[in-house]
């Protein structure tokens, strides 16, 4: 079983953001752990042991870590930890401090993730976010620190990049930063960026072609890719993603959060006032019961994020799609698994929802 709780503070917004979230806003903070506290006793179902706990959306770090340090006692209490748990803070450069990396590992954190996004200042700017040379300084803390499992996101597609310009980003860290070992690469998708941005970042083929550069260049260099976004070195990959991407029983607790155990997808309200009132009332979460149709779909869904689909879903797929994508080398069968080639994974939206019946 995996854990989820979302953090909705941020110092500031990404312009590119659309989850929700709030500013720090001490007593919004403040009733909204609240709450979050009640929701997690007030969870009643049957679950196995966490086997990983993951701090994220929002800026986790933005707030006091006592909140943080609270949820967890509070896990620990209400679950029983598997042995080798992982335990992921998501944060940015401008929160990682010498006190803060000392505090984060006395308190069972063994994993960080940090978003950089970009290397350019001129797209830091842009998307609201620390300037390169805050990020270079934090990253150098954090490569002093005890932590041996970090993992960093870069976003493609950013305003104001030159073609292969977050390719020689990429090259820089990993040859300066040796200890890290998982490195997550998104792609922006065209309905979470502004307008304004059309004329000032790469065109689609140079995108496409860097993408594919990155993904030769990461493989090069030992980091495997095991799921659409995300490469990492032998034994790094992150526990959470995989456990998602293999359809396995998860809780989220949160604003907006959806768990799924046992076949049954639970949600609470994106609206603070809503998930208020829900927790307050001790209401039962909405419930979606997944027939056998929506599970075998998601299972597809999923699979192909994680870069092959199993045989035995073959007949829910169109088989005469399938060839022709294989002629166009865009996918291939190897050991009884459909896997999309190197060149298109930037086109795993496109190929699944042709071929999907």
């Amino acid at each position: 079983m995996q854990a989820y709780i979302h953090v909705p503070f941020c110092s500031s917004r990404c312009k590119y953001c659309r989850f929700a979230s709030s500013n720090l806003d001490t007593r919004n903070i403040k009733v909204y752990f609240k709450y979050l506290e009640r929701e997690i006793n007030n969870f009643n179902l049957k679950t196995e042991k966490l086997n990983t706990i993951y701090f994220g959306w929002g800026t986790p770090t933005s707030v006091d870590f006592s909140y943080i340090k609270n949820i967890l006692v509070l896990l620990k209490n209400k679950f029983w930890f598997s042995k080798n748990i992982e335990i992921t803070l998501e944060t940015t450069p401008q929160n990682i401090t010498e006190n803060n990396l000392i505090l984060w590992q006395k308190s069972w954190i063994n994993r960080i993730s940090m978003w950089l996004q970009s290397l350019n200042n001129n797209t830091l700017k842009e998307i609201w976010r620390e300037n390169k040379e805050v990020i270079l300084n934090n990253l150098n803390l954090l490569k002093k620190s005890k932590f041996k499992n970090i993992n960093i996101d870069f976003i493609l597609w950013l305003p104001h990049e030159k073609p292969w310009e977050k390719l020689n980003q990429i090259k820089f860290i990993l040859k300066n930063y040796k200890k890290i070992k998982h490195i997550s690469v998104y792609m922006l998708e065209n309905y979470n960026y502004p307008k304004s941005w059309d004329n000032i970042r790469l065109s689609e083929d140079d995108f496409n072609s860097e993408y594919n550069e990155i993904n030769l260049y990461l493989k090069q260099n030992d980091f495997d890719r095991y799921e659409l976004s995300n490469f990492a070195i032998k034994n790094y990959e992150c526990k959470h993603n995989i456990w998602y991407w293999e359809h396995k029983n998860y809780i989220w607790f949160w604003l907006g959060s959806h768990s799924f155990i046992d076949n049954t997808r639970f949600n609470n309200s994106d609206n603070f006032k809503e998930y208020y009132q829900n927790i307050s009332e001790n209401l039962e979460k909405n419930k979606e019961f997944l027939t056998k149709n929506n599970i075998i779909l998601e299972k597809i869904l999923f699979q192909i994020r994680g870069n092959w689909i199993e045989k035995k879903y073959f007949k829910y797929l169109d088989e005469e799609k399938i060839d022709n994508f294989i002629k166009l080398n865009m996918l291939k069968i190897s050991r009884n698994k459909l896997k999309i080639t190197e060149k298109s994974f930037s086109l795993v939206d496109y190929i699944l929802w042709e071929i999907i019946l």
